[in-house]
């Protein structure tokens, strides 16, 4: 075998920490901000939590307001780190800031997107995968299943990639060739198919918990059937029923399948028996859903008729540059001090202009969103107008990625109760009347129409759909059967004998 030393060179693409941090923040929920926000007072001497002082005497003589910039030359000007040193005490508690809203946080085992991620980190992918196998996750919940179509995650992840290309390549120095960087792009930077997706997709299925991004039962206890071993008694008749018959299983008719499937009665309840063994929501056996302290980070209010928000001014303390370190001289500060000050000093001010820009950005959204929402705002759920992240992104003209991680984990508090933002995003179904109806307003006449059905006569999905047609919405009876599960409504057969 013939050994031989190569020489390779290559380009790689890199986001600066400024950027990253600011998508970071954006992506953080009100409680892991908080921890943020410690961390940094913790570490940055020239951060100070700003405190509201009622008593005019304590105001500081000199009250002149100066610009970030201006306050930033003086501190380094008149800084002096050896009357500091670097042994300061928490600014937390010297500046009597009350640490209790950290300490009462209690701390939650991670989730089931969090245990997702974690397995796709390890998994080692190109970039382009990461985003997809990202955006999948973050679309589904706490039960395991996936609540939006590839198609409709598809355009999400593709403008995750286009944000991260178009912000790497305006910082890509020293290129020297650009026809061999363009054929570099090409090869390696691709658009988004929906192959992509559906690839990805089949690779988080087999993540753990078994059953996990499922897009309806029937797919979860597919997906758990076969992560059993090949040998499990009854598994390929229970796969052929679960694949075959699902209707038949859903509502446990025995008859038929004992006419459809080919199998005997014995094998039929056998392979009833090995399903009834699997979870139908994964997510929940392996990862508990813990109740969370929800802070709202937005308020609405009404206003002059008008639903409007506004940012909920007790979410997070308020930073300032710390004041402390003024008045004194820089004359006996050597260069690892003058180093250790200026990069302290950077990072507070884009530690600053990064939290400014969450407030922004989240407030600009959320008025949006309640602006568009308004007859959800004084009718409930049956109002709710269908919206989707791409109708944000336009009105705003902001990314749909930047959308979808600033309404992810952020609540908005209203007299109807605690939304998380996403929530109001909802797919659209065409109306008789050539108007649209979101799934959202869908799934609550769903409810409606189940919580007034005869007891001893439950309404069917095929029922349902029936019902909603004459109301104008024409949905299919698999659609219905897919919203009531995510409700958690058990079919009509099984409501049937809770009566």
């Amino acid at each position: 075998m013939k050994q031989s030393l190569q020489l390779k060179l290559g380009q790689s693409l890199s986001m600066t920490p400024q950027m990253q941090q600011a998508i970071r923040m954006l992506q953080l929920s009100t409680l892991e901000l908080r921890t943020e926000i410690q961390q940094i007072l913790e570490s940055n001497p020239f951060l100070d939590i700003e405190e509201s002082v009622d008593n005019s005497s304590a105001q500081p003589e000199n009250t002149d307001p100066v610009s970030h910039a201006e306050y930033e030359q003086r501190m380094f000007e008149q800084a002096d780190w050896q009357s500091s040193s670097m042994n300061r005490t928490s600014k937390s508690s010297s500046m009597g800031f009350d640490e209790s809203w950290l300490e009462n946080t209690s701390t939650a085992d991670d989730n089931l997107q969090d245990h997702l991620m974690e397995q796709l980190e390890l998994a080692r992918l190109m970039p382009k995968d990461q985003i997809i196998g990202s955006t999948i996750i973050e679309s589904i919940d706490s039960r395991g299943y996936l609540l939006d179509t590839l198609e409709a995650l598809m355009p999400i992840a593709q403008s995750q990639w286009d944000e991260i290309k178009a912000s790497l390549i305006e910082r890509l120095d020293d290129v020297e060739d650009e026809d061999d960087f363009n054929a570099l792009l090409e090869e390696n930077w691709n658009e988004i198919s929906l192959e992509d997706m559906h690839v990805l997709l089949t690779r988080i299925q087999h993540f753990d918990p078994p059953g996990v991004g499922a897009r309806n039962t029937s797919e979860c206890l597919k997906l758990q059937l076969e992560a059993l071993p090949v040998d499990t008694p009854f598994r390929s008749e229970a796969l052929k029923l679960i694949t075959q018959h699902d209707d038949a299983i859903a509502t446990q008719n025995i008859k038929i399948l004992l006419r459809k499937s080919g199998f005997n009665l014995e094998i039929i309840q056998s392979s009833l028996a090995l399903l009834r063994t699997l979870e139908v929501a994964p997510g929940e056996r392996c990862c508990p859903t813990q109740v969370d302290y929800v802070i709202p980070d937005v308020i609405a209010y009404k206003h002059q008729d008008i639903w409007q928000a506004t940012l909920n001014p007790e979410v997070t303390p308020k930073l300032m540059f710390n004041r402390q370190y003024r008045n004194v001289k820089t004359k006996k500060l050597d260069a690892e001090e003058k180093d250790y000050i200026k990069s302290n000093i950077q990072e507070a001010r884009w530690f600053l202009k990064s939290l400014q820009s969450r407030h922004d950005t989240l407030l600009k959204i959320a008025q949006d969103i309640v602006e568009h929402q308004q007859a959800f705002f004084e009718e409930g759920e049956l109002a709710m107008k269908p919206m989707i992240l791409a109708d944000v992104a336009r009105r705003v003209d902001m990314h749909e990625s930047t959308i979808s991680r600033v309404t992810t984990q952020k609540f908005i508090h209203t007299p109807r109760g605690v939304f998380e933002l996403k929530y109001f995003f909802s797919s659209h179904v065409s109306t008789d009347d050539g108007g649209e109806c979101s799934s959202t307003a869908i799934r609550a006449q769903i409810r409606r129409l189940i919580q007034q059905e005869p007891p001893e006569k439950p309404l069917s999905d095929s029922k349902l759909a029936k019902l909603l047609e004459l109301e104008g919405i024409n949905i299919a009876r698999r659609t219905v059967a897919k919203y009531r599960e995510l409700d958690k409504i058990p079919p009509s057969s099984e409501r049937k004998k809770t009566f």
